[in-house]
């Protein structure tokens, strides 16, 4: 089975521990690894044959819709999940085109059917 590669962006610790917690019951999702900001994942997101990426809207300095632009622009094939306790930004999401959004905190049963149909 070819696994997923993924990686998080999110600037909240303790979410991203919790996710991936989560991800690691999903064999073939295999993480790369998680970044409190684009910068820090940019090498990696260029370097590394990333399928998915989990990202924030609203990262402290940064907006998420505007990093899955140039995440987009790297690479069209890579898939974005957003991730946010601001599901009033889903709307202005779509107009990158991402795989689904999830809201925070994430519901495994929620995660289980988007990463499935990923799949």
């Amino acid at each position: 089975m070819e696994k997923i590669n993924t990686i998080i962006i999110d600037d909240d610790n303790h979410l991203i521990e919790i996710l991936k917690k989560q991800l690691s019951f999903f064999p073939f999702i295999s993480l790369l690894g998680s970044f409190n900001n684009y910068l820090d994942s940019k090498s990696t997101i260029e370097n590394d044959k990333i399928d998915l990426v989990f990202l924030d809207i609203m990262l402290k300095d940064a907006n998420g819709i505007d990093i899955a632009e140039r995440i987009s622009n790297c690479n069209k094939r890579i898939n974005i999940i957003f991730i946010t306790s601001q599901p009033e930004f889903a709307l202005e999401g779509y107009k990158v085109g991402p795989f689904d959004f999830i809201t925070k905190p994430i519901n495994s049963s929620r995660l289980d059917k988007t990463l499935m149909r990923l799949k």
